[in-house]
């Protein structure tokens, strides 16, 4: 970031100190220290940045926010807050220049521009590949869960309704909440355990009918997936094939593939063209 002289806009780094009251009282300040906050990263809430858009260095601003009830701090919510802030900076993002030195910093150990940018082209088509065999799982899943017609085994839907419902109370405890103190309903649970079931017997089937279990090969190349991030791929291998019951993650995403290739062979599958932020940012963005 490099210092502006000019009003304050999205994306750009301010530097502040503040202190902010509620009912007459101070609930919080920096004091003497400053804090960085980037327009529209998301590090306060939306009011927030939205009054500082417009702000130059040296300035002094007062504004009220008002939370909304339901707000994840149990003390702020459905409160005004008043806040008084001295900006000491307004920055901007600069990128950096592409060269030799900048090619060596990600990881190109002769600096070759060129072959940084072909990396880079390669990482980011994976990851496009990816995303797009994901999109379409998703896609052909949803559609077997739909087009099934049958009924669910009364013992099934109820055991996974609670498995379900036992995360949320995992979850619960792990962020410090006496599940005790929230109402899980198992009705709450019921519409996801149905489709999880739905899918499971469908998929079941499906592998059964058409021999759609992984090979051994199918399940490596996943293992070897999964190895990719990793700085030693040989050794995280290993440690996957040390233990049967650690292969069965790989073995059931090699057999969901088997059955997602399957079904495209049979569907009518139409192209769409997205714009690449729009997709890498993904559907619920």
């Amino acid at each position: 970031y490099a210092p502006v002289k000019r009003a304050a806009k999205l994306t750009d780094k301010v530097t502040l100190s503040l202190s902010a009251s509620m009912d007459g009282k101070e609930v919080e300040s920096t004091g003497e220290q400053t804090i960085d906050l980037v327009l529209g990263e998301g590090g306060r809430v939306p009011e927030f940045d939205e009054n500082l858009v417009g702000v130059q260095a040296a300035a002094e601003k007062s504004f009220k926010i008002k939370y909304k009830k339901d707000h994840q701090v149990e003390e702020l919510a459905g409160k005004t807050v008043t806040y008084d802030v001295k900006v000491k900076e307004v920055a901007e993002l600069q990128l950096p220049k592409v060269d030799a030195d900048f090619a060596k910093a990600l990881g190109v150990e002769d600096g070759d521009v060129k072959k940084m940018k072909e990396e880079i082209k390669a990482s980011l088509q994976q990851e496009v590949d990816r995303r797009v065999r994901a999109r379409l799982k998703d896609q052909v899943f949803n559609a077997l869960v739909e087009n099934a017609k049958f009924e669910l085994p009364k013992a099934l839907l109820q055991s996974e309704t609670q498995r379900l419902l036992q995360i949320a109370a995992q979850n619960l405890q792990r962020r410090g909440v006496d599940p005790s103190t929230v109402n899980l309903e198992p009705s709450v649970f019921e519409p996801q355990a149905k489709q999880t079931v739905t899918l499971r017997l469908v998929l079941s089937e499906l592998v059964h009918k058409n021999s759609l279990h992984a090979k051994p090969e199918q399940i490596k190349a996943m293992v070897e997936t999964f190895a990719q991030g990793y700085q030693d791929p040989a050794e995280v291998l290993t440690w996957y094939y040390a233990d049967p019951k650690r292969l069965e993650e790989p073995t059931a995403l090699a057999t969901e593939e088997n059955v997602v290739s399957w079904v495209l062979e049979s569907a009518k599958v139409t192209d769409q063209k997205v714009d690449f932020d729009e997709f890498m940012r993904g559907p619920n963005a």
